[in-house]
């Protein structure tokens, strides 16, 4: 004998499926399972129910139970299944912030990867997407990539491509000790650049340090100058004297006759000076004789 049971999933529709009577036995049934593959995102099918809450009689697939003259409504149970996240992870970068993905879900979900929404960046890299890895070696997605999500949280990690990058590099002309700055930094294109103080303490007898030129382009770049990055560049020391003198040849008479010396050069403090022929009187008697200024006086 057959008879008819609605059967509701918690709150929809009734599904009409068919019990059936137990052989040797009077009005029994047998409580079908879940034959017209209800479903709830989220959950999964836990057997069936005289109330909607749970909180009558429970019945699951083969249970038996009499089938009164008024029918039986039997409510579908359901279990909520474990959730899961995805995490995006950037992965050494430098600036922006990372996509935020605010939802849950169930193993088996399809899960779309988000794009660079916060404008993520690392310096002289281009973003490329995203991996189920930090070093890059396992599954690699594109932005909007899908992917079945697993019975765990996962966390996708941003990859990197370096860009092409230049140098900044200080270079020393004839000095007496010190080293040259050291920047290490790898710039980008069009990144900018602060160019270095004297922070290796190079020293030049006399001089003190005025700035830096580009060996190639002789542009002159003071010290906390800015350079745009398109290419490698090499800066040399420019010095400066320091109390710069010069040295003046007086005839000491009006009546000598002849052209003193010229010195078109200037001098700083402690300069030792070339040997120049002076007489060694101021009447020009005797013969002329080589004198030689030492380091350590000043010319005015």
């Amino acid at each position: 004998m057959q008879k008819n049971f609605r059967f509701y999933a918690s709150g929809g529709s009734p599904l009409v499926v068919r019990g059936i009577t137990v052989p040797g036995t009077y009005n029994k049934v047998i409580a079908k399972f879940n034959e017209g593959s209800l479903t709830r995102k989220g959950f999964t099918f836990n057997g069936w129910n005289t109330k909607a809450d749970g909180s009558g009689t429970a019945y699951k697939d083969g249970d038996q139970f009499a089938a009164l003259a008024a029918g039986v409504v039997l409510f579908a149970q359901w279990v909520a299944l474990p959730t899961f996240t995805v995490t995006y992870n950037g992965n050494t970068s430098t600036g922006g912030s990372v996509p935020v993905d605010s939802k849950t879900y169930v193993a088996g979900d399809r899960v779309a990867t988000l794009p660079n929404y916060g404008t993520l960046v690392k310096t002289s890299n281009t973003f490329l997407g995203w991996n189920t890895q930090a070093d890059g070696l396992g599954t690699f997605y594109n932005p909007q990539d899908m992917f079945n999500m697993p019975a765990s949280n996962v966390t996708l990690y941003a990859v990197w491509k370096v860009t092409a990058t230049y140098t900044l590099t200080y270079a020393a002309n004839v000095v007496n000790g010190g080293t040259p700055p050291v920047d290490a930094t790898a710039y980008a294109n069009k990144q900018v650049a602060t160019v270095a103080a004297n922070t290796g303490a190079l020293i030049k007898t006399g001089y003190v340090l005025l700035g830096w030129v580009d060996n190639v382009t002789g542009i002159f770049y003071g010290i906390g100058s800015k350079i745009a990055m398109v290419t490698n560049v090499t800066l040399t020391t420019v010095w400066s004297l320091v109390d710069a003198q010069s040295v003046i040849y007086d005839k000491n008479g009006a009546d000598v006759t002849g052209a003193t010396p010229v010195d078109l050069g200037t001098y700083g403090r402690d300069y030792l000076y070339s040997d120049v022929d002076m007489f060694t009187a101021a009447d020009y008697s005797g013969n002329a004789t080589l004198v030689k200024q030492v380091s350590g006086v000043d010319f005015l």
